[in-house]
């Protein structure tokens, strides 16, 4: 499939919102979608708006400063990212609205917001003669859930990526907005089973599109020698290592246990810490754990080469149940033995390469286990699978599914093309 849509010059243009920023510290689905696309067309990111309150309490935040012309000045109010062939576009900043009730002063403000964002993408839509598109709304319920621009767009995709009613901040307006821009879109994308069987009780059509990874990039692991991370480079004892957020998703009960289990190993943890659960877990005090702070994507791929095993040691409840993560895969491109809780239906779909253990005696037995089996071979078939989950064919993906709708505006001789290019 990939290698058609390379030979087939008809593209349609993508359009695309996310909750995330493009130049977002962390790496999200939407950017990591965009930025596939746009090694096929052109595509036109919107950024997440800032509001006013977010202008004046982080003005000093490079996300902010960076953008202080394009906030004031219509013409200003585009990004180019010409290696990436990726536009985009900047809000003016809204109104902040998420503190209010729910009621008729909220849906006026809400209503106001999206009549600014709506001018503002429209005007670019004009500007670069944008006919025939495809929308795809990734988890922002707030801006552009109706998909009314002009032109409309051929195609209407709303991209659900986490049970946004487990989201605390954005589960206030977003648990009903999110339903309302499920029923406006065409089809309903989701990145899990679990949020499929939601989606589907509500949008017109579902279906699942699970993430994927930079997996190229952590392929090299195994491949390349990386410089061994300053914060490790003495570092002797085995190492089990975790990249990500560290937040209330985390089972610190059964990491403690682990560390116990293991002490004469090092428990490493990659990536920024979030909230107050980790600290009062104790986890941190143990002495055997060592934290890095954020790290940029592309750092990760060292961490994981000096590592021995890596886990996701994430709690089993009803947010969890509806994540697909990312990480996944990059653990498996990089060869990496994996020891999992079993949160979701997703991970559990890895069962024949994962680990899958419960509780916290069991998981650290099974990286024990892992640590002994481990072998060159078994590395290779891990790398394998990750493989085909990258964002070149999840792209493909959104292609096909767009191309499963009737087409509102692709004329019938792009039609036939772009048929061609999805095989």
């Amino acid at each position: 499939m990939d290698q058609q849509i390379e030979t087939v010059k008809f593209r349609p243009d993508v359009l695309m919102q996310g909750l995330a920023r493009h130049d977002h510290p962390y790496s999200s689905t939407a950017w990591s979608l965009a930025k596939a696309f746009s090694r096929q067309g052109r595509v036109f990111y919107i950024d997440n708006p800032f509001t006013f309150s977010d202008f004046f309490k982080k003005q000093k935040r490079h996300q902010i400063r960076k953008r202080y012309t394009r906030f004031f000045k219509r013409k200003q109010d585009l990004i180019h990212l010409k290696d990436e062939n990726i536009t985009v576009i900047v809000s003016p900043l809204m109104i902040p609205v998420n503190w209010l009730p729910a009621g008729k002063l909220y849906s006026l403000l809400n209503g106001f917001n999206n009549w600014r964002h709506k001018r503002n993408v429209n005007r670019v839509l004009k500007k670069y003669r944008v006919k025939d598109y495809i929308y795809i709304n990734s988890f922002n319920p707030f801006y552009g859930a109706g998909g009314d621009f002009n032109p409309a767009p051929a195609v209407y995709i709303y991209q659900t990526v986490d049970d946004i009613s487990q989201s605390r901040y954005v589960a206030k307006h977003g648990t009903r907005l999110e339903k309302e821009a499920m029923q406006h879109a065409d089809v309903c994308a989701t990145t899990s089973i679990s949020l499929q069987k939601k989606a589907a009780t509500v949008a017109k059509k579902a279906i699942c599109i699970p993430n994927a990874a930079d997996v190229h990039l952590f392929k090299l692991v195994g491949e390349k020698d990386f410089e061994k991370p300053e914060e490790i480079k003495n570092e002797t004892r085995p190492i089990i290592c975790y990249t990500g957020n560290i937040d209330h998703r985390l089972d610190y009960r059964l990491l403690i246990e682990v560390a116990q289990f293991h002490k004469d190993k090092l428990i490493l943890m990659v990536g920024p810490v979030t909230g107050d659960f980790c600290k009062e877990s104790g986890f941190p005090d143990l002495p055997n754990v060592l934290f890095t702070g954020r790290k940029e994507l592309e750092e990760l791929p060292a961490y994981l080469q000096y590592s021995s095993c890596a886990i996701i040691p994430f709690k089993c409840n009803e947010l969890t149940a509806s994540i697909y993560p990312l990480k996944i895969n990059e653990y498996l491109a990089a060869g990496k033995a994996v020891v999992a809780t079993p949160f979701s239906e997703d991970i559990r779909t890895f069962k024949n390469f994962v680990a899958l253990r419960p509780d916290g005696k069991s998981f650290a037995e099974a990286i024990a286990a892992c640590l002994v089996s481990d072998s060159a071979e078994v590395r290779q078939k891990r790398k394998k699978i990750a493989l085909q989950n990258n964002w070149k064919s999840r792209a493909s993906d959104f292609y096909a599914l767009a191309l499963g709708k009737e087409q509102k505006g692709l004329e019938k001789e792009n039609r036939s093309e772009y048929e061609k290019a999805i095989g």
